[in-house]
């Protein structure tokens, strides 16, 4: 098996220790993906890729929703082995790199990969501050061939590291469900080919930097569930919201359900969540400017203000939630134009008058949860679709 190129092992059910002999004399291959896999209990260790020089791809995963899974990979220590290969693609997802609550990052990701592009350490039990092991800033500082880093559903705590932004070439950063902590680095705004952000479910605080809208284009930006406070910034219209080319597979609350957009599906998607947060003020008026973004989610903060008549402009609108806020006055009848909205939630706000007649909502709204605190003037005369 010597000359073998690429190897897929996926949706098995196996135990034991995984052939690490067996891979190490793979010298010739390429892709090596071992994803997916069932009630998998099994040990790895990342020597075994040592001599592989040719390995461009490198995936090992279980599934993380199968109870039973347990993927330990071995993480010796730098001064073992040094990688002949320059990786392209390190996907680790669901595998266990916390060994006796001390977590170690595999020791090649500390050398010089330059042609390094996509890092999945996703739900991987990894603890306490970022970097987690040796001196990774000097090794990842300056990557530009980097463009997805997915760290999401682990514990990693602290500030997000100022290296960070040295990674100017990435186009999807994904850091959801961590202990990351501070304000929101000022310094996003290096990162021009950015197409997604996902910070969702930290301990953030502070503003949104207007940093993060320079002029440039974003599919999805998912800021939900932190501590972040202030008033939504101004500035979300200098960004150009549209599709994204980056070939990830990304979860998205939208229209009341966490759904993952991946591949071409990802390409119709683009959406705004600053839900579960602590943001006050007004909605700016400048967000009517977003035409072409499908999914607006403010919910669950201290918003204030009128719904704006601007939204109307959103034609391309599928959900808009404003719900639990402290909006007030009517719900503007222009939002009947909106042909695409399905899901439109303003419930627990101060709204007021009547709910928009048939002759603004008939096909449009499929779903209208209003406040239990609203106080509707005729509303037994209203025929509400």
């Amino acid at each position: 098996m010597s000359g073998l190129k690429l190897w897929i092992s996926s949706h098995n059910r196996s135990s034991g220790k995984i052939a690490d002999i067996a891979i190490s004399k793979l010298t010739s291959i390429e892709y090596l993906s071992l994803y997916e896999n069932d009630h998998l209990k099994a040990l790895f260790s990342s020597s075994s890729l040592a001599n592989l020089s040719n390995l461009q791809l490198f995936t090992l995963s279980g599934r993380n929703n199968i109870v039973g899974n347990s993927i330990q990979v071995e993480t010796e220590g730098l001064h073992l082995w040094h990688p002949k290969f320059q990786l392209e693609i390190l996907s680790l997802p669901s595998c266990n790199l916390n060994d006796k609550a001390a977590s170690k990052f595999p020791p090649f990701l500390l050398s010089r990969l330059h042609n390094l592009k996509y890092i999945d350490l996703s739900h991987s039990h990894l603890v306490g501050p970022f970097p987690l092991c040796g001196n990774i800033e000097d090794a990842w500082k300056n990557k530009r061939s980097l463009i997805a880093l997915d760290i999401s559903n682990n514990m990693i705590s602290g500030k997000i590291p100022t290296w960070i932004g040295s990674l100017d070439g990435l186009q999807y950063v994904q850091m959801s469900r961590n202990r990351f902590a501070g304000h929101i680095p000022k310094w996003l705004n290096i990162f021009t080919s950015l197409r997604v952000l996902l910070l969702k479910g930290n301990e953030l605080e502070g503003p949104i930097p207007t940093q993060i809208c320079p002029n440039r284009e974003i599919s999805i930006m998912d800021l939900s569930n932190n501590k972040l406070n202030g008033s939504i910034p101004s500035c979300f219209n200098n960004l150009t919201w549209g599709s994204s080319t980056v070939d990830m597979e990304v979860d998205f609350t939208t229209k009341h359900r966490s759904k993952s957009y991946k591949e071409n599906i990802l390409n119709y998607m683009c959406g705004l969540d600053l839900s579960s947060n602590q943001l006050t003020g007004d909605i700016p008026q400048q967000i009517g400017d977003l035409v072409q973004i499908h999914a607006l989610n403010f919910s669950y903060n201290k918003l204030v203000g009128s719904i704006p008549k601007v939204f109307s402009n959103l034609k391309q609108l599928e959900s808009l939630d404003l719900s639990n806020n402290l909006l007030s006055g009517n719900i503007p009848p222009e939002l009947g134009t909106l042909d695409f909205l399905s899901t439109f939630n303003v419930s627990y706000n101060n709204l007021s008058g009547m709910i928009p007649t048939q002759h603004h909502t008939s096909h449009i709204l499929r779903v209208v949860s209003m406040a239990i605190q609203i106080f509707v003037d005729h509303i037994l005369n209203t025929n509400v679709q």
